[in-house]
């Protein structure tokens, strides 16, 4: 008895051992699977980075051309605010008149000239 006692522990360690392998085995392929979706996920992050910068300079990029709008909207309507203005009060003096249109000369030179 002790013989077929001894024979079947065996063969149920033989059992074990291998199931044992199989789960070990299991686990490993597991790993390996979070592996590459690890790497997967960190391509995903990183395109989202790169897809964020791309929207903040497209952004700034809009805040900037809003920007230029408004001055010159601006510029362009204070310059219609002092040409009514002077024609509601009247030019008074030839010297008025010749500021006024050595400004305009100034403004339209600026324009004229390439930002440095």
């Amino acid at each position: 008895m002790d013989d077929e006692l001894r024979q079947a522990l065996e063969a149920m360690e033989r059992r074990i051992n291998t199931r044992f392998d199989e789960v070990n085995t299991r686990f490993e392929q597991i790993d390996t699977r979070f592996e590459q979706i690890d790497t997967r996920f960190e391509q995903v992050d990183s395109r989202f980075k790169q897809i964020n910068e791309e929207i903040n300079t497209r952004f700034d990029e809009v805040y900037e051309r809003i920007h230029d709008v408004e001055t010159h909207l601006l510029r362009a309507f204070k310059g219609w605010a002092d040409s009514v203005d002077m024609r509601i009060k009247g030019f008074s003096t030839f010297d008025e008149r010749l500021a006024i249109l050595e400004r305009r000369m100034t403004e339209l030179e600026l324009r004229r000239q390439p930002p440095q």
